[in-house]
């Protein structure tokens, strides 16, 4: 049977070479180890993700071996759509406040949006050794009094609340792999703008519940930020439509997509909207 065949099942959350020590430990696994002494004890890969999948493939893993991406989820049961939440004036980004979030990205998008956006305001929420820096920044681009740094730690229920008031979610990192305010945005009914530096931004590229800017592109964010906040009807589509993407990343499903795999007894055509 299939499930006697199985003698290692790898979930593959990679979708690039790790960086430590210029990349040589992780060449070293997936080119010989992996390669020569590993690979005939794995009968399935599960990537994380669509660019964890190519991955793979450039590993010269066999593409029988891989199956259709299953990625990280959310807890329906923490984080969910309450339609009696009125959204108000704020664009939400949950991130540390370090270089590779792309915080000053972000405010420099919000600086040109807020010229044609009244009383908008971004809440940043996270700490870090950038919160000076960001502070003055946000000075010298005369957007202080619109901008709030929320560096306290809170609990899941006050996050909640601050993604379903929020008009958007925004993700400007220079670089990242997963990223769970995202799907705990979409589970929220808010949509999210995303940069493509992070490696769940192709789950975007269908332009459902969220936008994909170019990194460092902070002209390109603004056009996205005012564009999802000026045109309601286009907002409220991308609310909807983040709704639906989000039953894509719950727990429970996800689960149910390991159990078929796992079980032996999963159809490909389960996987193709993934």
């Amino acid at each position: 049977s299939f499930k006697r065949k199985i003698k290692v099942i790898i979930w593959q959350e990679m979708a690039k070479h790790q960086r430590m020590l210029g990349k040589c430990p992780s060449l070293i696994f997936h080119k010989i180890i992996l390669r020569f002494f590993l690979y005939r004890y794995v009968t399935k890969y599960i990537p994380r993700g669509k660019l964890a999948r190519m991955f793979l493939i450039n590993q010269k893993i066999e593409q029988k071996k891989i199956t259709n991406p299953i990625p990280h989820g959310v807890d329906r049961s923490v984080f969910f759509y309450d339609p009696n939440i009125k959204k108000e004036k704020y664009v939400f980004s949950p991130s540390r406040l370090v270089y590779s979030k792309g915080i000053d990205i972000l405010l420099k998008a919000f600086a040109i949006a807020k010229k044609e956006l009244n009383d908008i305001k971004l809440i940043i929420q996270g700490d870090g050794p950038g919160l000076k820096e960001y502070k003055t920044l946000s000075k010298k681009l005369n957007i202080d009094k619109n901008v709030v740094f929320c560096t306290d730690r809170i609990d899941h229920d006050a996050m909640r609340l601050k993604y379903r008031k929020a008009l958007v979610t925004i993700i400007a990192s220079r670089s990242d792999l997963v990223i769970f305010s995202v799907m705990e945005s979409l589970a929220c009914g808010t949509p999210v703008i995303i940069s493509n530096g992070i490696d769940t931004h192709v789950n975007f590229l269908d332009q459902k519940g969220g936008i994909v800017f170019n990194n460092e592109d902070y002209g390109q964010l603004a056009n996205a930020m005012i564009r999802m906040i000026n045109d309601e009807a286009y907002r409220k589509d991308m609310e909807m439509q983040a709704l639906k993407k989000a039953e894509l990343f719950f727990n429970d499903y996800l689960c149910k997509r390991f159990t078929e795999i796992i079980c032996g007894i999963h159809n490909e055509n389960v996987f193709k909207k993934a």
